[in-house]
């Protein structure tokens, strides 16, 4: 049945297979996506063919994300949902292609990121804190981070892959020599599918040893790779607490979970032999501008990174 305002076709498009066969991170993101598109629109807004009608409403969709003070990365996450939303019911439902209030708004630029990246001397000092400090001493669950922390700036993984990673994801690559980590559903993409593979280093190596070791000492019922001090899972909260404990041990300044992947990325970056473009393989961007975001380049030195490593 044919939506008749905006709300049905969020209704209609949430419960169509095309949606709920998606990853659970998706549908969730598709589903919050939809009720703030539902909070600031009027949901009984009918479709029309009339282009002045559609850019009036993407005018006020605008105006009203502006006014709750949301960042640009956020207007645009909005554009492109309801672009998805009514691409789907052209192709559906036979709605006006020029009913689509995104075709009369512009993209809005990134803003630049806040960057604090981890470097060597960072993680030296976190490792180096057992063996230089007499009377401030880890806990058992912070060498568990102590080890979860190197790891992520070795791998450059997101927290949430970190997080989901399973025994069963080390493999082996096809020469039978060379040991890799099989990323699976990166982002909220097709659940267990392989999004792409990081080759395990000596120091990715020793850090699954840690986290193979702590597994065979404790009772666990997951199947994940890096598991609490108790065997359950790594939640995302418990991690950020023990995160900024360690860091405080250590004498850091306070950093965010995320500046470790920023910490791969530079040294990929700026190393002669790789660059720009194994970062972003290793990284798992789907362009290479969002891995050059990262940076702050002149032209001249983002030139010379640009050298086709491949």
């Amino acid at each position: 049945m044919k939506p008749t305002n905006f709300k049905d076709l969020v209704e209609t498009y949430l419960n169509n297979p095309a949606v709920t066969s998606l990853a659970p991170a998706s549908i969730k993101r598709y589903t919050a996506l939809s009720n703030s598109l539902l909070n600031l629109l009027n949901p009984e807004l009918s479709y029309t063919s009339d282009p002045a009608k559609a850019s009036e409403v993407g005018s006020t969709w605008f105006t009203k994300l502006q006014e709750e003070g949301s960042s640009n990365a956020r207007v645009n996450d909005h554009k492109s949902h309801i672009k998805r939303l009514y691409i789907w019911a052209t192709k559906n439902f036979g709605v006006a292609y020029d009913s689509n209030p995104s075709l009369y708004m512009k993209d809005l630029k990134h803003e630049k990121k806040e960057t604090s990246p981890f470097t060597a001397e960072d993680i030296k000092t976190i490792v180096d804190l057992p063996v230089n400090s007499k009377y401030n001493k880890y806990s058992p669950n912070e060498l568990l981070t102590v080890n979860s922390i190197v790891f992520l700036y070795e791998t450059g993984m997101r927290p949430q892959e970190f997080r989901n990673l399973r025994v069963s994801d080390i493999v082996m690559d096809d020469n039978g020599r060379d040991k890799l980590l099989a990323i699976r559903g990166a982002k909220g993409r097709e659940e267990g599918k392989v999004s792409r593979y990081l080759f395990v280093t000596p120091k990715i190596q020793e850090c699954i040893d840690v986290a193979l070791a702590h597994r065979s000492s404790v009772t666990t019922k997951t199947d994940k790779l890096f598991i609490s001090i108790k065997g359950g899972e790594v939640y995302a909260e418990n991690f950020r607490v023990s995160f900024d404990s360690t860091l405080s041990k250590a004498n850091l300044p306070k950093k965010e979970i995320r500046d470790l992947r920023r910490g791969c990325a530079t040294n990929i970056i700026h190393n002669p032999r790789y660059g720009a473009v194994v970062a972003q393989k290793q990284l798992g961007h789907k362009h290479l501008s969002t891995t050059m975001i990262y940076e702050d380049l002149d032209k001249k030195a983002a030139a010379r990174l640009f050298r086709g490593f491949n």
